[in-house]
């Protein structure tokens, strides 16, 4: 296999992902998720850090393709933003990270900003509503939750 076609399969947690310098390609479709997919998502992920804060919550498969120093998305848009939105919420809406990066995208389709815009919003109700320390929380998210 050539260098160029090499393909490396990880498990990398939350945290690992996004100090990537991430962007979501002009082909990819809009952010389509809503706040049913939001609800399973988080509930997906608390039911893991309720158990004793140390189990690994597995989220599926991402691919990224690495261009330069840049990694384009192309599978797992969908869930990388949701994960970016609910840290940015856990974060009390400051970007979670030292250096920006996943915000450097843009989102302009209008299914996209109103999907992130509605999602925000719900995040923020779902978050108060389970009554856990944020900062624990996106701890857990970052540490724990692994995408392959």
């Amino acid at each position: 296999m050539s260098e160029s076609a090499k393909s490396d399969i990880l498990n990398l947690n939350v945290q690992e992902i996004f100090q990537k310098k991430l962007a979501i390609p002009d082909y990819q479709y809009p952010y389509r998720w809503q706040s049913k997919h939001i609800k399973q998502l988080v509930d997906d992920i608390h039911s893991y850090f309720k158990q004793d804060g140390k189990a690994e919550c597995r989220l599926g498969t991402i691919v990224l393709h690495k261009d330069g120093d840049r990694h384009d998305i192309v599978d797992g848009q969908q869930r990388l933003t949701s994960l970016f939105l609910l840290l940015y919420v856990l974060n009390d809406d400051r970007n979670p990270f030292d250096e920006p990066n996943f915000l450097d995208n843009e989102f302009n389709h209008s299914q996209s900003v109103a999907n992130i815009g509605n999602n925000y919003q719900y995040l923020q109700r779902c978050i108060r509503d389970l009554g856990c320390v944020n900062a624990d929380f996106a701890k857990f998210i970052l540490k724990n939750t692994i995408l392959r």
